[in-house]
């Protein structure tokens, strides 16, 4: 549960790491990164992913 007390674990599935030029970017990236991910099947296909690659193309695909 975010917002849980020092020292509480919290499972992950799937961790971005953001690494823009441009940090006035970050909100707007930030933004429709959650909204592809509120699409269940969208995020399935990320969590069931076999690496790094197949996600950034499973990103795309949805972006464009």
């Amino acid at each position: 549960r975010m917002g849980a007390s020092a020292g509480t674990s919290v499972e992950a599935k799937v961790v971005f790491l953001l690494a823009l030029k441009e940090a006035e970017k970050q909100v707007v990236m930030i933004q429709q990164l959650m909204e592809l991910l509120q699409n269940a099947s969208v995020l399935q296909d990320v969590i069931d992913a076999a690496d790094s690659a197949q996600v950034v193309r499973i990103l795309r695909d949805e972006v464009h």
